[in-house]
């Protein structure tokens, strides 16, 4: 659903060897691609900097390609994409992946549309939940079936940023 991910999943070996920003990692390690960032990934964990984790943004490609290259796909036809922001915003449990607003939920509380904190913005494939503070988005970039089961799974990537330009989190989840 995403075209920049398309078209690197369509050119994977580009992608996997494109030079992108540096990522550091613990004890001093680098990468600058996805093939060294998936290397590293399995030994050290990412260097917590501010200036890392927005370089974290450029490597959410590589988390699914290859993500999408263990999967077995799933046809087009398949795969009903509208609403799928208003689904995430009524049904995705925020209490089950780290995030600002894992500490918000409770018992009663726990998806975007239940927490209802400010201005919430449901589009196709993403919602976006906006305070005066705060911008946390979650956007379905691809459906796959990744557990080979009958249903699609859904590979989301998350934004979660401070407005004040503190804190700024990317990551990759997938829904099966």
């Amino acid at each position: 659903m995403n075209q920049e991910l398309l078209e690197a999943y369509r050119n994977f070996d580009d992608a996997y060897e494109r030079r992108r920003s540096p990522i550091l990692f613990e004890e001093g390690h680098l990468a600058d691609n996805c093939k060294t960032y998936f290397e590293l990934t399995s030994e050290y964990d990412i260097d917590e900097e501010i200036h890392n984790q927005m370089v974290k943004s450029e490597y959410l490609i590589c988390d699914v390609i290859k993500i999408l290259s263990g999967s077995s796909g799933v046809a087009e036809n398949e795969v009903e994409t509208s609403g799928l922001g208003t689904k995430l915003a009524e049904k995705l449990d925020l209490r089950t992946f780290a995030s600002s607003l894992f500490r918000s939920s409770d018992e009663e509380s726990y998806t975007i549309e239940r927490l209802s904190l400010e201005y919430i913005f449901p589009r196709a494939t993403s919602v976006t939940l906006e305070t005066e503070d705060w911008t946390f988005t979650l956007e379905v970039v691809a459906i796959a079936r990744i557990n080979n089961n009958a249903t699609p799974d859904w590979i989301l990537w998350v934004l979660d940023e401070s407005k004040s330009a503190n804190y700024r989190g990317f990551s990759t989840l997938i829904l099966l």
